[in-house]
């Protein structure tokens, strides 16, 4: 329970001939995750067909990202094919060749639309011209055209360029916009240039325009009449492809899906010899397994080599890769431990602990059952709606598992929004929140204590583990230090124990804390001082959401007194702000129970950084054996 799936490393010795046999069956099983062996040997080389495998792949894989995903996933599986009919199949995919030639179109249809509404955006701007755009060129003739908003720095640009000899200007206005025309001797090009140019630059902030377009042929209120018609046509051509796509995507959406599946189970085993070696003869695989499928692995061996194959376990010091398994419900807690960092398959394994720690503290700092259900139902929807492998759809799922420790805590506090339903019909008073201020501030730090004596016992047992038996000591001697504190404190304070008893645990308490850092270091010292006491933010963030909840049912519970208008703007203020009430609560309760772990729990133990399996196997979807 409280350590990673025991891991053993293997090596696996077989025939050349059976190595495709054996590549197939280890990838069925997905029980071992491949390293490179360390034998002074030939390296093997990836099977054949895998060019060929990924060019397909490759083609497939580009035809899916342009094709619509139907939203019902209503398809046949098919059935696993030898490599050289899947090859075939997927050559034949005709659609995928389709796809590409209207994908190039359609990009061809917007480049061809924005250069169209550009010409529109011109022809409006330059409508007051009856000048055929297209015909602007001569030899001895230059032309600008430039757009600003109507701006007197703007006005005095325009100005500035009318006071050049030789050079016509024409201006137009639309809406907010100048649109200036010029017209200007090839001698006065640098003039004008160095002047725009001063001008693009300025509070007037000029943009160019360039005239040089296919669609500008012809006088502006031509040009715009043209290109809203072609424009037209365009929009008519795109949603002509649109639906050609849509058709191919219904009819073979999941059928090339399932190709492309099948594409990806041939590569990785097509890519798994490359971790190799080899003799004239045999091949040599090794890697990492869990101890629970070695005998699995060894039957699947003796099917594949006709029992022609040898297998033992190797000692090495390489850090097995680790391996969770704490059962389907608790994955998104797996996912923040990955987050944080994944324990070492040589320390404890803390998950089961973090999940348990974490929803007591999560459901004591939020404590409503309102707040537990509305939580339940946001939570519920944003997983629906978020990629199941993303941060944001596990965060939601450890967000509905906390609500129920968040409704239960609520019971006991008799919290409903706020409210306590005692006063109405319900016999229970619950754990008043602010008549037991200090009975909740003294259970969170004893939470504190008991966590951090926890913390400092796994971090004994990994460092002995780890043959760090000074290390180990220490740890000891901190908590030998915490508990003869503890009873020391009980003495003296609230007189527990007789002053004997008191002063005998509080000097043995200062000789094993001196020792704890003389073994140690200061900072995990002065750690289990502060760190216990940290865990009072239980109380902090729980009281201030009851607090709030408790101003919000005073000031804005629903009331038929004032008016029917009245009550309606009140249910809306009262809903609205126990939601923002609720999110606050939420988003510290899971802020607040993740680093108590993290920092205050983990810190006296937890090394991590450790290696996750990756067992050489695949997922079926939209395929079967």
């Amino acid at each position: 329970m409280l350590n990673t799936v025991p891991m053993e490393k293997i090596r696996i010795v077989f025939l050349e001939s059976s190595k495709e046999k054996v590549i197939a069956a280890l990838h069925k099983i997905g029980a071992i995750d491949f390293r490179k062996s360390s034998l002074e040997l030939i390296e093997d080389q990836p099977l054949k067909f895998q060019s060929q495998i990924a060019e397909q792949l490759i083609r497939l894989e580009g035809a899916l990202a342009i094709m619509h995903k139907p939203e019902k996933p209503i398809f046949k599986k098919i059935k696993h094919m030898p490599i050289e009919k899947l090859l075939k199949t997927a050559a034949h995919i005709k659609q995928a060749d389709i796809l590409y030639s209207i994908d190039a179109k359609l990009h061809a249809l917007d480049d061809e639309a924005k250069q169209l509404e550009y010409a529109i955006y011109v022809a409006k701007g330059l409508a007051c011209i009856n000048i055929d755009l297209g015909k602007l060129a001569s030899e001895n003739l230059g032309f600008e055209c430039f757009t600003g908003n109507d701006t007197n720095a703007n006005r005095k640009l325009i100005e500035q360029v009318k006071h050049i000899n030789n050079v016509e200007t024409k201006v137009c206005k639309s809406g907010k916009k100048l649109f200036a025309l010029i017209a200007f001797e090839k001698s006065k090009e640098a003039e004008i240039s160095a002047l725009l140019s001063g001008g693009a630059g300025s509070a007037g902030s000029i943009t160019k325009i360039d005239l040089h377009s296919k669609y500008l042929a012809g006088k502006p209120k031509e040009v715009q009449a043209n290109a809203e018609k072609m424009l037209e046509k365009n929009k008519k051509e795109k949603e002509r492809a649109k639906k050609e796509i849509e058709e191919i995507s219904r009819k073979s959406y999941w059928y090339i899906s399932g190709i492309v599946e099948l594409l990806h189970i041939e590569l990785d085993r097509a890519n798994a010899s490359a971790m190799f070696k080899k003799t004239e003869r045999t091949t040599i695989a090794e890697g990492w397994i869990p101890k629970e499928r070695h005998n699995e692995l060894v039957n699947v061996l003796k099917s594949a080599t006709n029992g022609n194959f040898l297998i033992q376990e190797l000692q090495d010091n390489e850090l097995a890769p680790t391996l969770l398994k704490h059962g389907r419900l608790f994955k998104p807690f797996d996912y923040l431990m990955e987050f944080f960092s994944l324990p070492r398959s040589d320390e404890i394994d803390p998950t089961w602990i973090f999940i348990f720690s974490f929803l007591i503290f999560y459901g004591f700092m939020v404590s409503d059952v309102g707040y537990g259900i509305l939580s339940f139902i946001m939570a519920t929807l944003i997983a629906k709606k978020t990629n199941p492998e993303g941060l944001a759809h596990n965060a939601a799922k450890v967000w509905q598992i906390g609500a129920v420790p968040a409704a239960i805590f609520g019971v006991i506090t008799n919290q409903y929004f706020g409210i306590g339903l005692d006063q109405y019909f319900m016999p229970f008073r619950g754990i008043s929140w602010t008549k037991n201020v200090q009975s909740f501030l003294l259970l969170s730090i004893f939470i504190g204590v008991a966590q951090v004596i926890l913390g400092l016992l796994f971090g004994m047992i990994n460092e002995y583990r780890r043959h760090r038996k000074k290390k180990a000591v220490s740890k000891i001697m901190g908590i030998g230090a915490m508990l003869l504190g503890i009873v020391a404190l009980a003495s003296g304070l609230f007189g527990v124990f007789n002053a004997g008893i008191g002063i005998s645990t509080g000097i043995g308490a200062a000789v094993l804390f001196v020792l704890f850092i003389l073994l140690g270091d200061l900072h995990d010292a002065i750690s289990i001082i502060t760190h216990p006491l940290s865990y009072a933010r239980l109380m902090g963030f729980g009281l201030t959401s009851v607090i709030i909840a408790a101003l919000i049912d005073m000031a804005f519970t629903p009331t038929l007194t004032y008016g029917v208008i009245a009550f309606v703007l009140l249910i809306i203020a009262f809903a609205t702000l126990h939601t923002l009430n609720m999110i606050l609560a939420v988003f510290e309760g899971i802020i607040q129970s993740a680093r108590l772990n993290f920092v205050e729990f983990f810190s006296k133990f937890y090394e991590g950084g450790g290696i996750k399996f990756k067992p050489f196997g695949y997922k079926r979807i939209f395929t079967k054996e």
